[in-house]
């Protein structure tokens, strides 16, 4: 299963790929071995408090974009199996497009407890965008990516608690179709600053639907989302 799943990835050709449920770097070791030698790199979150089994990571093309570790997001709130949100840097070589890159996976499940929590995650992500955006040394290309468990096409509260100030773009809305399986209101997002990059275009993938890959359901229960961006650096 792991080598279809890694000649699935390969298939895609996406330069930078944000990772969810990722147990820790031997999972991503394995996974590099099943792909062409030299071309991935990986940087996965360095949790270790509190203990969890599901990191966040990024995977990208070396050749293509280079990046670097910058920090965390305490989007685990201290509680055991949480997951704290990745910073990276990124940019497009040879010198082209670069960006700051949050990879986030918050809380499951539509219980009162469960919600709770995800929205004191949205809330402190909220600050943290803010934040990150107030200070002019940081880059203004600012993106997050990841399964926010939540419905934020929709759920305009939570969109609130996570863009108050309006600084966010949901890119999620730019993909046509937004079916995935059963299900027509997707959890999984990309939102963005002003970033001048952005190619206006997004697409959901349903690989699901595709049965010349018979372990599809072994590899995630979710669907592929990504976007695409210019390469070029068209900050002003």
């Amino acid at each position: 299963m792991i080598e279809e799943m890694a000649q699935f990835i390969d298939s895609l050709d996406l330069e930078v790929l944000a990772l969810e449920g990722v147990e820790d770097a031997e999972a991503l070791d394995l996974l590099l071995s099943f792909m062409p030698p030299g071309k991935y790199a990986y940087i996965v979150s360095p949790q270790t408090a509190p203990e969890t089994c599901q990191r966040v990571a990024v995977l990208y093309q070396k050749e293509e974009v280079a990046m670097r570790y910058v920090g965390e997001i305490p989007l685990s709130l201290g509680q055991y199996g949480l997951r704290d949100g990745l910073v990276v840097y990124g940019k497009f070589l040879p010198d082209g497009f670069d960006f700051t890159l949050v990879v986030v996976h918050l809380k499951a499940y539509s219980d009162p407890r469960s919600t709770s929590i995800r929205e004191e995650e949205l809330s402190l992500l909220g600050q943290w965008v803010q934040t990150y955006l107030d200070d002019p040394e940081n880059d203004r290309d600012l993106i997050l990516a990841g399964d926010f468990n939540e419905h934020l096409l929709t759920n305009k509260k939570a969109f609130s608690l996570l863009d108050p100030k309006g600084l966010l773009y949901l890119v999620t809305k730019d993909a046509p179709q937004k079916r995935c399986r059963n299900w027509t209101d997707p959890i999984d997002h990309i939102l963005i600053s002003q970033v001048q990059e952005h190619a206006k275009s997004a697409v959901f993938y349903d690989f699901f639907k595709d049965p010349t890959l018979p372990d599809r359901y072994s590899y995630s229960d979710h669907c592929i989302l990504w976007a695409d961006f210019y390469n070029e650096d068209l900050d002003p």
